[in-house]
């Protein structure tokens, strides 16, 4: 018997759960496995459960507000008003794409506000969920 006070599980935070989780596949049910496709079906759990340590807060509303934002700087934008939606996504790709091959200041507007931003956003998901490709390849992670 354990000593001491013993925490809560709502003490504990999702990522130390998720670690304790890709710990135990890694280390208890992972060297247990003789079927080639168990094994690649625990790899890609410990992958899943290692993303999920450590992405952090969902950043879905922050990017949201950050496309609306970059909107309203449009907002007299003939490219962005002739989108016709509500949604600040659908209008930040409908303004994009109405910009290819387009010359003037309207075009130039939406590319250089637009573009680098949902670049930027891209560029977040892709450096986060990039070490999943190892995972669902069969390939632990982290070695």
């Amino acid at each position: 018997m354990t000593e001491g006070p013993q925490p809560h599980l709502a003490d504990i935070s999702d990522a130390a759960l998720w670690t304790a989780t890709a710990a135990t596949l890694r280390t208890v049910v992972l060297p247990n496995l003789t079927d080639a496709w168990a094994r690649t079906m625990a790899v890609q759990l410990i992958g899943l459960a290692d993303h999920a340590a450590r992405r952090g807060d969902d950043p879905g509303a922050a990017r949201l507000a950050a496309v609306h934002d970059a909107l309203a700087a449009l907002s007299g934008n003939a490219l962005v008003a002739a989108v016709g939606s509500s949604d600040p996504m659908v209008v930040a790709a409908g303004a994009l794409v109405a910009a290819v091959g387009v010359e003037g200041d309207e075009a130039d507007q939406v590319r250089s506000t637009l573009r680098p931003l949902l670049v930027a956003q891209l560029d977040d998901d892709l450096e986060s969920t990039m070490p999943l490709l190892d995972a669902f390849r069969g390939r632990l992670p982290g070695g």
